[in-house]
């Protein structure tokens, strides 16, 4: 089963993102402020899984959805949801980018799905799986713990949501309907014709602490 969403205007859509967008700069100032008070180890790792579980409902619940229905286009650019197009890449660094992830969006878009992963996380926070059926990587993503992830692909890149009851792919899809969708990994078309697969987990510190102190992620090319 596919599910996608159809596209909300931007009349609507457009309120909704700020908001979604404000909650996100709102949150990450608390875990920042929060983390940088926080004395103990321990505690910093138990502060660090909060924001992680927080990020990927902010992606998934807040910010993704208004794109819903958006078409997708190899050279689309648009940063609004609902209007123009958006490639699959531009997709990814645009919402990082509204969550508050201080990065190069265009040319990090611009680059191969498993370079936009090592710009964002260290090396102990990706995976990599080759000629692996589809079944096998959900099961080693699931095994790896619940979040928000970057997927890379052979030629694209998205979020996978590892969620208590199941696993989402949401991502600008080049494939039918040729929009932004969430669908269930286990039934994507596009994650089981990819050869590689490349996973990086959005919940490590260098990600996470750059993102409550706003530090500026330099693009690997």
């Amino acid at each position: 089963m596919l599910i996608c969403f159809l596209t909300i205007e931007s009349s609507f859509a457009s309120p909704l993102y700020e908001e979604a967008k404000n909650e996100a700069q709102k949150a990450r100032l608390e875990f920042a402020q929060r983390y940088q008070a926080e004395p103990a180890i321990e505690q910093k790792k138990l502060i660090l899984s909060m924001a992680s579980l927080e990020f990927q409902r902010l992606i998934t619940e807040r910010l993704a959805p208004p794109w819903y229905g958006t078409k997708w286009a190899f050279h689309g650019v648009s940063q609004e949801p609902g209007k123009g197009s958006i490639a699959c890449g531009y997709f990814v660094t645009t919402l990082l980018r509204d969550a508050g992830i201080n990065l190069e969006r265009v040319a990090l878009a611009q680059q191969a799905s498993e370079n936009i992963i090592k710009s964002l996380v260290s090396s102990l926070s990706i995976r990599r799986f080759s000629d692996k059926p589809l079944s096998d990587f959900l099961i080693n993503a699931e095994k790896w713990g619940e979040g928000i992830y970057i997927v890379g692909l052979d030629y694209h890149v998205g979020f996978i949501s590892v969620e208590p009851e199941e696993t989402y792919f949401v991502h600008s899809s080049y494939q039918t309907p040729g929009a932004v969708v969430r669908e269930l990994a286990s039934e994507s078309k596009v994650l089981a014709s990819s050869k590689y697969r490349v996973l990086g987990k959005l919940s490590d510190e260098k990600f996470l602490g750059r993102w409550f102190n706003g530090a500026r992620f330099e693009t690997i090319k």
